[in-house]
């Protein structure tokens, strides 16, 4: 017979205030940088995204994010959160975006 309590503890909630701060990886264990903020979807009531401040120049080459900013990375991009988030997917390659008129 399946004990209910058990699932409960498999699947543990957390807080969002719990994410911010963590350090986000990738699979590969390349450090991504520090979750800053959390960006909700109102429709569904879950995280859409995680905002992961810009840390690591050989993820997003700095002639890509000139401004240092932000990343933006999708909640389905995880894999798992434990002390860090572990990141499931991430791009390997970027490209510029296209100047206007070209």
């Amino acid at each position: 017979m399946i004990d209910p309590r058990e699932s409960v503890e498999r699947h543990k909630v957390i807080e969002i205030r719990e994410l911010i701060g963590k350090n986000v990886y990738t699979m590969e264990g390349d450090y991504v940088g520090r979750v800053l903020d959390i960006i909700l979807s109102l429709r569904d009531l879950s995280i859409s995204k995680i905002i992961v401040s810009y840390e690591n120049p050989r993820l997003v080459p700095p002639d890509i994010n000139k401004d240092h900013k932000p990343l933006g990375i999708p909640y389905n991009w995880i894999y798992g959160i434990g002390d860090a988030i572990i990141l499931s997917t991430f791009p390997k390659f970027f490209r510029r975006k296209k100047e206007e008129g070209s």
